[in-house]
């Protein structure tokens, strides 16, 4: 293993690396196809989840810790680092501007910040439930970490450095920098740059809330919709006027939400078998969704009122998905680690 030293900075060079040449096809395909298996590497433990800057790919590897990844090789990912933790890592989130990598953990919410010598833990509410977390960076010092959690609903923290002597390294995170919306949410996107949270709220379907960062910090629930099935996780289109909800047995459900107060329904994607929906993401028109025992989808949603399946790649047990401009997918799963997949 590396020394703390040597891992920031290696990975602070790969953080501001390039990204991979384009391979998504000038238009999506009439009949679906199935997504090319670029590389695929076991992880040293069981891999739960992921987050990726730049060339740098961070592995929730559950028992293990974090596994830290060198991609800039699509075709070749490299273990570079492994940062041990004291109880299993679930769900990460990393800050680039202020190099802190943010997890779930067993019972507990971490942030560690990287430092050019050492690595410091300076963000621990205690979070028993957490299931998604999510992080947007204001500025320089100040980072709003959006947590769901199926038991207390969603909650999002303004965290900052704290000008307590007495709880130095530490960031404020409690009391007028906390603020929670009830519910039994289970996912979220956060669009923190246009004042919107969007909620996978379980059972009771999406939700969207507004929020205020700068000035009075708020966070109001606007609207919400219910789902067929059971809302798992939700993203947005490029032009953020359509929202894609994760339905669990629903399959992908697809909302209008140019009025925040009242999104309304346009279309779903169902896919005989495919009854897990869980994570999903989005480049432009194009959705990237997982099943929990099926593998990943993409689909076309130019037409929202049509979602239209375009392509197809069979994984066991996938838990986390990425997906860059270029449209290429990088997933965790916990049978066969990281898989990197292109368009054929």
């Amino acid at each position: 293993m590396h020394s703390f030293k040597i891992s920031v900075v290696i990975l602070t060079a790969l953080v501001i690396s390039g990204c991979a040449e384009r391979n998504n096809p000038v238009s999506p395909p009439e009949k679906p196809v199935e997504l090319t298996l670029l590389s695929e590497t076991q992880t040293p433990g069981l891999a739960n989840d992921l987050c990726v800057a730049g060339d740098s790919l961070f592995v929730a590897d559950d028992a293990v810790g974090v596994t830290i990844w060198d991609i800039s090789d699509l075709r070749n990912p490299l273990l570079i680092n492994t940062f041990q933790t004291a109880s299993s890592v679930k769900h990460l989130a990393y800050a680039r501007l202020n190099r802190i990598l943010f997890m779930i953990q067993t019972n507990v919410i971490a942030g560690y910040q990287f430092k050019p010598d050492t690595v410091q833990m300076m963000f621990n509410p205690q979070e028993l439930g957490a299931n998604e977390i999510q992080v947007y960076e204001l500025s320089l010092d100040t980072v709003i970490v959006g947590i769901t959690d199926p038991g207390e609903g969603h909650r999002v923290y303004k965290t900052h450095p704290s000008d307590d002597p007495y709880s130095a390294g530490f960031w404020v995170s409690s009391g007028d920098n906390l603020k929670n919306i009830r519910g039994a949410h289970r996912g979220l996107y956060m669009d923190v740059e246009h004042s919107y949270n969007y909620l996978a709220n379980g059972q009771f379907g999406f939700q969207i809330a507004r929020i205020e960062v700068v000035g009075n910090f708020s966070l109001t629930l606007t609207g919400s919709i219910d789902t067929y099935g059971e809302a798992r996780d939700v993203a947005l289109n490029g032009s953020r006027t359509h929202a894609v909800v994760a339905d669990y047995a629903g399959g992908i459900q697809v909302f209008n939400v140019t009025d925040k107060s009242n999104p309304v329904w346009t279309g779903a994607l169902t896919i005989e078998n495919v009854c897990d929906v869980e994570d999903v993401a989005a480049v432009g028109d194009t959705v990237y969704f997982t099943d929990k025992y099926d593998g990943v989808f993409a689909a076309d949603i130019s037409n929202p009122d049509l979602p239209r399946l375009i392509a197809e790649f069979n994984a066991p047990a996938p838990t986390g998905i990425y997906v860059r401009q270029d449209h290429t997918v990088i997933l965790t799963d916990r049978d066969r680690g990281i898989l990197i997949l292109t368009w054929p």
